[in-house]
């Protein structure tokens, strides 16, 4: 199921690490590549030596 890091931060899938030591989102098309703590281009993902999701309740409350 979910596995919660924070109260509002969700371990994601679809990503990938780099040889240079980032990590590569390939969920969107953007295929964002994210240093340590940067946040890809939707300001949803973040590298916290993982993907995960930021605030993805907002994006389910939406829905």
């Amino acid at each position: 199921m979910t596995d919660f890091i924070i109260n509002d931060t969700v371990k994601t899938n679809y990503w990938h690490q780099l040889d240079d030591g980032r990590i590569q989102c390939d969920l969107c098309p953007r295929f964002c590549k994210l240093h340590s703590d940067q946040r890809g281009l939707c300001f949803v993902r973040q590298n916290r030596n993982e993907l995960s999701a930021i605030n993805w309740w907002r994006l389910v409350r939406a829905i």
